[in-house]
């Protein structure tokens, strides 16, 4: 059968360094607080680790990090290849990243409120270029 399952699961939408909050006060469960949550919905389930793990939101980070992701040279802790093997273990790397892709653009488009665009957001631009760039990479 060519169908697969995909599983997804709660999502923060934009899970990157700039919000997480480590904090000193003993009030907080491991004194991490997670900031910023309106892009929060249900997604991929990788999709929160993918966004951290490629650096996605950082521009000159992405594209290297996914290339390192589909020569496997990206390092992976015991916590992580748990994720990749029980819930993608019938995907290729190609297929986790192209499932990645999708929700991360949309993700965006829903972000610079496209179609009804006001002002052109040059990042997106520029993520636009580094997508087009690891498509034809594949």
């Amino acid at each position: 059968s060519l169908a697969k399952k995909i599983y997804i699961s709660m999502t923060h939408g934009d899970y990157s360094d700039a919000n997480i909050l480590i904090t000193n006060k003993t009030n907080f469960a491991n004194n991490v607080i997670l900031i910023d949550w309106e892009y929060c919905k249900k997604r991929f389930i990788l999709y929160d680790f993918l966004v951290f793990k490629f650096k996605s939101r950082l521009l000159y980070e992405f594209r290297k990090n996914v290339n390192n992701f589909l020569k496997t040279s990206i390092s992976f802790s015991k916590q992580e290849s748990f994720l990749i093997e029980n819930y993608c273990a019938n995907f290729s790397y190609k297929e986790i990243l192209a499932i990645f892709l999708l929700e991360d653009l949309n993700v965006r488009i829903k972000e610079n409120k496209i179609p009804n665009l006001v002002k052109i957001n040059r990042d997106f631009i520029y993520y636009l270029k580094e997508i087009n760039y690891i498509v034809n990479f594949l």
